[in-house]
């Protein structure tokens, strides 16, 4: 018994070394779609929704996992109060149903933030006429507005984030009409309306982005760049 015993427990360490070299290797980012509308888990039906399948944001999450990520979807419908912890990175995908956050949730985001954590905030087109129901980004001080549609963000803010990047898709998405007085604006449309910014709060860093586009059609310059914003050393 005592040698089952102990070959139980290395089994179980090992398993857990295994894990644990997984998972910070480079370290863990959390895809939160709980309350996608359809621009991350199409063509699936969000009542069933299978990572492991085909879907929008697939090819984006395999390159993460390619590049060495620990990945964890958050699919439609499950809660992440308690899912944000332990990761170097979040990612809210475009949410449709950013009303139905419970308080639980947004405390987790605030709390998750504030003592250090990394989220980029996408939230794409906002019906016209529509109010602001992103509990999420309104609780970062951050107003995503109505449609708008272009082909390219055109316009990138001087910021070593954006040096010498080339247009990236946009195609539909909403644009940011308020945002903290400390924002660092990173990206324009055509007519000087911002897509894009960075603000610190807390210990943390948000960057919020009007558009899912550059992800779903995986923009390898662009999205390494705000992954080494989020880790780089201060």
């Amino acid at each position: 018994m005592a040698r089952l015993l102990v070959l139980l427990t290395f089994l179980s360490l090992s398993h857990s070394l295994v894990l644990a070299e997984g998972a910070t290797a480079i370290g863990k980012i959390v895809v939160d779609a709980s309350k996608d509308g359809g621009a991350w888990t199409y063509p699936q039906r969000q009542s069933d929704f299978d990572p492991k399948k085909d879907h929008q944001g697939k090819a984006f999450a395999d390159y993460l996992r390619s590049q060495g990520w620990a990945l964890d979807e958050i699919t439609p419908g499950e809660d992440i109060t308690e899912r944000l912890a332990g990761a170097a990175i979040v990612i809210r995908t475009d949410s449709v149903f950013t009303s139905s956050y419970e308080e639980s949730e947004v405390r987790a985001y605030r709390e998750y933030v504030s003592r250090g954590g990394n989220v980029l905030l996408i939230h794409g087109f906002v019906r016209n006429g529509s109010t602001n129901t992103d509990k999420v980004a309104k609780e970062f001080g951050i107003t995503f507005s109505k449609t708008v549609n272009a082909p390219t963000i055109k316009r990138w803010a001087q910021h070593s984030l954006t040096k010498e990047l080339d247009l990236i898709p946009y195609k539909v998405g909403s644009v940011v009409t308020d945002s903290p007085k400390s924002t660092v604006p990173l990206a324009y449309l055509d007519d000087d309306q911002i897509v894009m910014g960075m603000v610190e709060i807390g210990k943390g860093k948000v960057i919020f982005l009007s558009t899912t586009r550059p992800l779903v059609v995986v923009q390898p310059p662009f999205i390494k760049r705000v992954l080494d914003e989020f880790t780089k050393k201060n």
